[in-house]
């Protein structure tokens, strides 16, 4: 014979009202929250857009990860044309000027691998580097090579391709651009 049921052992006790099961109730609402938790998914902005930078206007989807941040500003609405580093949406050091970022080479020099790289930006980035194998050697943190690069929507080509190939060289192999995503 099958056991009796809660409400059936208490009607034999005299009990009009059962009394509500708390620890299933407790184990539903557990499961309930852990659920809500799990689903719930937030995206915050990881990458502030810096003051009179114009970005290029695009249609992907993808988030941007944080990243060591690089400003190129064609100095346009700034002022300030060059390359920067980022930090809190705020330009905080320059690297390289116009005159070296807007440079052509000539000559000779126009076939020289080196003549597409820019020292600053070289010099900052190596420095990086440096500190992120140190830590992948001490701590086992990998070093992912990503960087992020905000340049305004008027920087020539040229420019934005001595930036990648600056990145590229010292070991930055995984470049995100910051855009504006268009509906």
């Amino acid at each position: 014979m099958a056991a009796p049921s809660f409400q059936r052992k208490q009607a034999r006790k005299g009990g009009s009202e059962a009394p509500m099961p708390l620890a299933s109730m407790m184990d539903m609402m557990t499961i309930i929250l852990l659920f809500l938790l799990k689903s719930y998914s937030t995206t915050g902005v990881l990458v502030r857009q810096v003051d009179e930078i114009d970005l290029p206007l695009s249609s992907i989807t993808t988030i941007p990860r944080e990243a060591l941040s690089i400003v190129v500003d064609s100095g346009l609405r700034s002022g300030l044309p060059g390359v920067y580093v980022e930090h809190e949406g705020e330009r905080s050091e320059l690297l390289d000027d116009a005159a070296t970022m807007y440079r052509e080479p000539s000559g000779a020099a126009a076939h020289d691998p080196r003549s597409m790289i820019l020292p600053g930006l070289e010099n900052f980035l190596m420095e990086h580097a440096f500190e992120a194998r140190e830590l992948e050697e001490q701590f086992g943190i990998p070093f992912e090579g990503e960087v992020t690069v905000q340049a305004d929507a008027a920087v020539n080509y040229n420019s934005i391709l001595k930036v990648l190939n600056t990145c590229g060289t010292v070991g930055f192999n995984k470049p995100e651009f910051i855009v504006v995503r268009t509906e």
